[in-house]
């Protein structure tokens, strides 16, 4: 068993909920944490930008990780979504049980 963290930002805070509760929804996930109105300085387009951004962290299984990647990448409002894996290492077992049945369903 294993489990993975996706991340991904959204520029609006509704949007950032409403996509949060569309992947719990459909048991992508097991949780959803936003951290809302970070700064992101970047380029777009050969301009350097700025925007108020919320971070959705994705906690899923290994099982569910393709999928989910996928969704995000149909629902998200950018062109260009950022969606990155970050690979877990150890994880509580008692927790890693938890989100492996909570995308099991």
């Amino acid at each position: 068993m294993s489990m993975t963290i996706i991340l991904t930002t959204i520029d609006d805070f509704e949007n950032t909920c409403r996509l949060a509760k569309k992947i719990l929804n459909n048991r992508l996930a097991a949780c959803v944490s936003i951290i809302p109105c970070i700064k992101s300085i970047y380029w777009w387009k050969n301009r350097l930008e700025e925007a108020e951004e919320h971070i959705l962290i994705i906690k899923t299984s290994e099982k569910q990780r393709e999928a989910l990647m996928k969704f995000i990448e149909k629902n998200h409002p950018y062109e260009v979504p950022e969606i990155v894996e970050v690979k877990t290492g150890n994880v509580f077992e008692k927790y890693l049980q938890w989100v492996t049945e909570e995308t099991s369903k």
